[in-house]
């Protein structure tokens, strides 16, 4: 999670999992990176991450 990024600002912290960005489900790398490409600046979404064996869901905002 890098500074002054979207993520970052939503709460994401290093180490959370993120197992689905918008409607897709993130299950590596290259899908991680599709479903990232679909979203422009000032586009909003909800993410889900696993953090410590416990899901949660962060609203990103793309700047």
């Amino acid at each position: 999670v890098s500074e002054d990024k979207p993520a970052k600002k939503a709460g994401l912290q290093k180490g959370d999992i993120v197992v689905k960005l918008g409607d897709s489900t993130i299950v590596d790398m290259m899908s991680y990176m599709r479903a990232l490409s679909v979203f422009g600046e000032g586009d909003k979404t909800k993410a889900v991450i696993t953090r410590n064996g416990e899901e949660m869901e962060f609203d990103i905002e793309f700047k």
